[in-house]
């Protein structure tokens, strides 16, 4: 996956946080050809604000096509687009410069955005490009103009990216693809109706999912049970088959309208994430609730994880549970964990026991020699073993032959194995041969180790199986 595409609920929040800055303007000069500098007006903050353009001819009914095209480039109270995009190019201070840019947003209409938009491309102040990002320029811009033109603005931005080529983005989405969903996020939490009606018009596929990502992110903003309704409807009974990605932009539309219940506080969330059918979106939910109720009161936290303990997608909210009670003291989340029926804290117990593991190996190998035989203790010495490779890898080895499942065993070795020839390939071929490894499987070993990849074998997923003690779960 692209991480340059990757979209999280915080771009809102910067996105927000510049149209928070207030209109701190002082009152307007009288000379409308003032220059860049002298078009600035200092505020009792210091910081600048761009003068009204009020004498400029521009501003002049009549004239010219130039006249009129800059006259729609002035923004609603009187102040000169183009005098402030020459007061952007010319500050130096970061500050004044955002705050100038985020005093013209508040200016922008539907009338003048389009041109606004050709007058700060043409002037270099949103950058190359990199400005799509949280916080950029050109994201800020579209978020503004999505807000009071939607479709107008998705349609820009989209054009953009055609423009530029497209990207390497799922649907072909570029930098400009930021932009577009910017748009859409913006005219879904201003006008539902129409950004979902829009929505319904673009064809399945990579870009749609793209976009939907940003209609969710501003639809969950403004009205979160809309958007969980939205993705039960048309997200949550999608097949995503083998396809990892749909599977990865599925999961964050779940994650943001979780995130934007949550804040509506844990009694609300619990009982909408208890609600949900049963499913991947409940799973994240439950996940995400957990989470922050872990944070919020760990005791409670922790009564209520047992009470779901056992259920059908519990697993995950148990493990961001444990994971927080077992911070300072991973026995602690251990103990609590073995309590649990076997199925509910696989991957949890596994983790848990990396973490103290890395802490205090000795002490929990002591405790692992005490568990009885059963499905706990066999995450639990995976995710043991997966961590102890590191500082000893023969002796990893020799507890991960003790896992008695199978598959979970098998891919436990390979992992460990995998540590050991990065940290000493003689000895780990050595016992490689003599351990009954095919030659093939040792290749794979060795192939793996080479390029730095990891076995995430078992049934635990990005944890690294069952155990959750893989790389990927480190």
């Amino acid at each position: 996956m692209n991480k340059g595409l990757l979209i999280h609920a915080g771009w809102l929040a910067a996105a927000a946080g510049a149209f928070a800055i207030g209109r701190m303007t002082s009152p307007p000069s009288e000379d409308g050809n003032a220059n860049a500098t002298s078009a600035l007006a200092t505020g009792p903050s210091g910081l600048s604000s761009p003068l009204s353009a009020t004498g400029n001819a521009s501003s002049k009914k009549g004239g010219s096509d130039e006249t009129a095209k800059a006259a729609a480039r002035t923004g609603g109270k009187g102040g000169s687009v183009l005098a402030t995009i020459d007061a952007i190019k010319n500050e130096t201070d970061e500050v004044k410069k955002n705050f100038l840019f985020a005093q013209m947003l508040m200016d922008l209409t539907p009338e003048n955005a389009a041109d606004m938009l050709a007058a700060l491309r043409e002037s270099g102040v949103l950058g190359d490009g990199r400005d799509f990002g949280p916080g950029g320029k050109m994201g800020l811009f579209f978020q503004a103009w999505g807000k009071v033109d939607g479709k107008a603005a998705v349609e820009a931005a989209l054009a953009m990216n055609e423009e530029d080529g497209g990207g390497r983005g799922p649907g072909g989405m570029g930098r400009a693809g930021f932009g577009a969903m910017a748009a859409l996020s913006a005219w879904g939490a201003s006008d539902p109706t129409g950004a979902l009606a829009y929505i319904d018009t673009m064809e399945d596929g990579d870009q749609k999912r793209m976009m939907t990502m940003g209609l969710v992110n501003g639809l969950a903003s403004s009205d979160p049970d809309a958007a969980s309704a939205y993705i039960l409807k048309n997200i949550a009974s999608t097949a995503t088959g083998e396809d990892p990605r749909a599977g990865w932009m599925n999961g964050r539309l779940y994650e943001m309208v979780a995130d934007e219940q949550v804040k509506k506080g844990i009694d609300s969330a619990m009982a909408w994430a208890n609600g949900l059918p049963d499913g991947d979106f409940k799973n994240s939910a439950l996940s995400r609730v957990a989470e922050q109720y872990a944070r919020e009161d760990i005791t409670k936290a922790t009564a209520w994880a047992e009470g779901i303990a056992g259920q059908e997608g519990s697993a995950e909210a148990v493990r961001k549970v444990a994971e927080r009670l077992g911070n300072e003291n991973p026995q602690e989340a251990i103990d609590w964990l073995v309590k649990l029926p076997d199925g509910s804290q696989d991957r949890a117990i596994g983790e848990s026991f990396r973490r103290w593991t890395e802490k205090d190996s000795v002490a929990a190998s002591q405790y692992l020699a005490t568990m009885p035989a059963s499905t706990s203790k066999d995450n639990a010495v995976a995710g043991f073993a997966r961590q102890l490779d590191r500082e000893d890898p023969a002796s990893a080895m020799v507890w991960a032959n003790t896992i008695a499942d199978t598959e979970l065993q098998a891919s436990t070795v390979r992992s460990v194995a995998e540590s050991w020839v990065r940290s000493d390939k003689d000895a780990a071929v050595s016992y490689m041969q003599s351990s009954g490894m095919t030659a093939e499987q040792q290749a794979e070993v060795i192939q793996n180790a080479t390029r730095g990849g990891r076995d995430f074998g078992g049934r635990g997923g990005p944890g690294g199986g069952p155990g959750g003690g893989g790389r990927g779960g480190r």
